[in-house]
């Protein structure tokens, strides 16, 4: 997105090359198409089989979802760009605004389902007893509704801090999607945006998949010898016999 100013008078650019903008189409086409489609047959096979409705599977599909919005809003408009005059937006205002709200969404919404996804992980392999209770199917949508509710919420201010600005080009008038304030506005936006969608989900991911590896790896010598029909010999077995626990009877409720 360009600056907010009006009527500036800008240079004429030399026009690409043919093979940078074969490389520059091609390239984000690939990956929207790749993107796309391996994000929607995930979908469908989830939404198809029964026996994959887990919650692990729940919070899959709301990352793939998210995907597929920001694939959609943000890397399919800038595919044609190399064929427009520069910072030309030719969608008009009402798409302009549409992008800019569901790429701020479906980015924001990926990263919360991640998150979402972690704890439930660390919750199955960590305590898997208790997961038979706390990671039901049931659960996992009204996390995601409340999830995909607070986005929708918080990105909505986006729907009025972006619109179009024509501008004057050797003499022809294009349009460009850009913010409706001065740049500096966003600064605390985007620091909040950093920290609770980005610096929070990364740390708390990076302890949990701490805990969740130092379980796995943990190997304790055997307490005892005369009541192993009882109890586990060691704490590394306890250990695996909670990961088969918590990887293998997460039923769908």
């Amino acid at each position: 997105m360009g600056d907010t100013h009006e009527n500036v008078t800008m240079e004429v650019s030399p026009s690409p090359s043919l093979e940078y903008t074969v490389v520059a189409v091609g390239l984000p086409l690939v990956i929207f198409i790749i993107g796309l489609a391996g994000n929607i047959l995930v979908i469908i096979v989830i939404l198809k089989r029964r026996s994959l409705q887990t919650p692990t599977n729940c919070y899959l599909l709301s990352l793939c979802v998210a995907d597929c919005i920001l694939l959609i809003s943000s890397n399919l408009p800038t595919i044609p760009e190399p064929l427009l005059r520069a910072e030309d937006w030719p969608y008009g205002s009402f798409m302009c605004t549409l992008c800019v709200f569901l790429g701020y969404l479906g980015a924001n919404v990926s990263s919360l389902s991640i998150g979402a996804f972690t704890v439930e992980r660390y919750i199955g392999i960590c305590h898997s007893l208790k997961a038979q209770t706390i990671c039901t199917v049931s659960r996992a949508r009204k996390i995601l509704i409340l999830l995909w509710t607070l986005a929708i919420l918080y990105c909505s201010p986006w729907l009025a801090l972006a619109k179009v600005v024509p501008h004057s080009r050797n003499g022809t008038v294009v349009q460009s999607c850009t913010y409706t304030l001065e740049r500096y506005y966003y600064g605390v936006y985007y620091a909040f945006d950093f920290v609770v969608f980005y610096a929070v989900p990364l740390v708390l991911s990076s302890v949990l998949y701490f805990f969740m590896i130092r379980l796995l790896m943990k190997d304790g010598a055997p307490r005892s010898t005369e009541h192993h029909s009882l109890q586990p010999r060691n704490r590394g077995t306890a250990a695996r016999m909670q990961v088969r626990i918590g990887l293998t009877k997460l039923k769908p409720r």
